[in-house]
């Protein structure tokens, strides 16, 4: 009996270790100090575009470009995988916003409360559609999130909420692909038909 409740508290610690956010620290990487030292550069470089600035603006995909570097070196660290995440975000790359903000939120939900939302919206391209409202609606609750924010959250549930309804039905459908005059080698989302219909823009 004690040796099943020893390997089942050593098995909790090393659960709890593996899904802690690992620092840039010397006592993280005592053999590899000098790429330690070179990611740490590479993290206060992207800062320097992530954060506001009296002289420059924010640059979000200057930034990422920096992070993208340290997060090579060290693939576990909570913030630096937000910061990845909402650069991604803000550029306007969503699937790699949810893939990078899911991580930060798997190894530290607390890192920062942005991370409900791609953790939420990594559910909602998944279709799990429940575990994505429930994390949607924290994310419009949070007393950090703007107006804006909340009233986007709001939309994402309406969404899911749509998805699962489609979803309680099964449909036969086509499609087809209109030629080179209409559809092109790209992602073609949200066509747009002009006021004439005598346009249609995606």
């Amino acid at each position: 009996m004690k040796k099943i409740l020893l390997f089942l508290s050593i098995n909790v610690i090393v659960c709890g270790v593996s899904a802690q956010s690992v620092e840039f620290t010397s006592t993280n990487f005592p053999n590899d100090k000098k790429h330690l030292k070179s990611a740490i550069k590479e993290i206060k470089n992207g800062d320097t575009y992530f954060y506001v600035d009296d002289a420059r603006g924010i640059d979000y995909a200057q930034a990422l470009v920096f992070y993208l570097k340290a997060n090579n070196f060290n693939p576990k660290n909570a913030m630096l995988n937000y910061k990845i995440a909402k650069c991604y975000n803000e550029i306007g790359e969503m699937k790699k916003a949810a893939q990078y903000g899911e991580i930060a939120y798997d190894i530290d939900k607390n890192v920062n409360y942005e991370v409900l939302y791609f953790k939420a919206y990594a559910y909602h391209l998944r279709m799990e559609w429940d575990n994505a409202i429930a994390l949607y609606q924290q994310y419009g609750e949070s007393i950090q999130a703007t107006t804006e924010q909340k009233l986007f959250a709001l939309k994402r549930i309406s969404e899911c909420g749509r998805g699962k309804k489609m979803l309680q039905y099964e449909f036969n459908c086509f499609i087809d692909n209109l030629g080179i005059n209409i559809n092109t080698e790209t992602d073609e989302y949200g066509p747009i038909v002009t006021w004439d219909e005598s346009a249609l823009y995606f």
